[in-house]
């Protein structure tokens, strides 16, 4: 598991490179508007690899972390027992704002 300071650092890096990919997608028509966002996205993945193996490499900054198949089965269950007891909540209230 990825430690929070790495989390805070790599997920808005890792945003940033998807709404650029979002971009040159949109802009791909344009050639040269796409070749040059196409640039900065080539030179913003290895960025972002170098970056996360640097985070890696620091001292305390994952741990391993082992759940059994029941653990994860039982977490599983209790998520979706509070999504369907939500669901239903939200159902009730819509009928009685209605009705």
């Amino acid at each position: 598991i990825l430690s929070v300071f790495n989390n805070i650092i790599l997920i808005p890096f890792f945003s940033l490179i998807l709404i650029i990919n979002f971009i040159l997608i949109v802009l791909s028509p344009f050639k040269f508007i796409a070749q040059s966002i196409g640039s900065v996205l080539s030179a913003l993945i290895p960025v972002f690899y170098n970056l996360s193996k640097v985070l890696g490499s620091i001292k305390f900054s994952f741990f391993f972390c082992h759940f059994s198949l029941l653990a994860i089965f039982g977490y599983y269950f209790v998520l979706a027992l509070a999504l369907i007891s939500i669901a239903r909540r939200k159902v009730k209230v819509e009928m009685k704002t209605k009705g």
